[in-house]
């Protein structure tokens, strides 16, 4: 005869082991899910470390290159002012800077490509902080804006070069090598001086290459106020 025990389901077991099975099951998703969530804490960090070390060089960039163009025009707008023979007299040592500053553009890197980049992270953007992205998107404006006043000065650097070039003197000193070379920077002699001060389609080059480079440097600084925005938040946002 059977033992009727033997068919008896050891209900109790059976449930306790199942629990401790879901537990189990629902404390490993716990823990990645917790894992997750630290991860994707430790990457935003880091992006917005990446953000503050950007944009504090972007700020210095900035900076340097609002001195760089500052002193250009004031170069360039003392040469439109002065009379011929006053370019003839020009010291030597300054001919070079002088003529430079007809064309030289100002457009020196500003760090926007590695900003552009490290905005992209996508853990910024999980973020959610209205504040951030409307100082980004502010900020990017002006950058768009910045990106067509470096095309123009571009086309002005053109215009400028073809209009002097035609000079020897000038064509002699733009093709020495630039780079190692213990002369220092080359110098134009004050005939040449003279003759670049009365050529009127130089003068209107030179009028223009003002013109735009005001436009820039207003541009820049309203860059820079855009971008300190944005620092200030990015420095707020890592504090919280």
């Amino acid at each position: 005869m059977a033992d009727p025990n033997a068919r008896r389901i050891p209900w109790l077991r059976v449930f306790v082991e199942s629990f401790v099975i879901v537990v189990s099951i629902l404390l490993a998703f716990g823990i990645d899910a917790w894992w997750d969530v630290r991860q994707q804490e430790e990457h935003f960090r880091t992006a917005l470390a990446g953000l503050e070390s950007g944009y504090a060089e972007h700020l210095r960039r900035i900076d340097a290159n609002i001195d760089y163009v500052s002193n250009d025009q004031q170069r360039l707008r003392s040469f439109i002012n002065m009379d011929p023979l006053e370019a003839s007299r020009i010291p030597a040592e300054s001919t070079w800077g002088t003529l430079q500053s007809i064309w030289r553009p100002g457009t020196e890197d500003n760090n926007i490509t590695f900003l552009t980049s490290a905005l992209a992270d996508e853990s910024l953007a999980l973020r959610g902080d209205v504040r951030l992205h409307e100082a980004v998107a502010a900020w990017q404006t002006v950058v768009d804006e910045l990106r067509e006043r470096v095309v123009q000065m571009a086309v002005a650097e053109r215009e400028a070069l073809r209009a002097v070039a035609r000079y020897p003197g000038v064509r002699s000193a733009l093709a020495r090598p630039s780079e190692g070379d213990p002369g220092g920077p080359p110098t134009v002699n004050g005939e040449v001086m003279r003759r670049v001060r009365e050529d009127q389609e130089v003068m209107a080059v030179a009028g223009m290459k003002i013109f735009h480079s005001r436009i820039h440097r207003q541009t820049l600084r309203e860059l820079r106020v855009a971008a300190e925005l944005v620092l200030d938040l990015v420095r707020a946002a890592q504090s919280r």
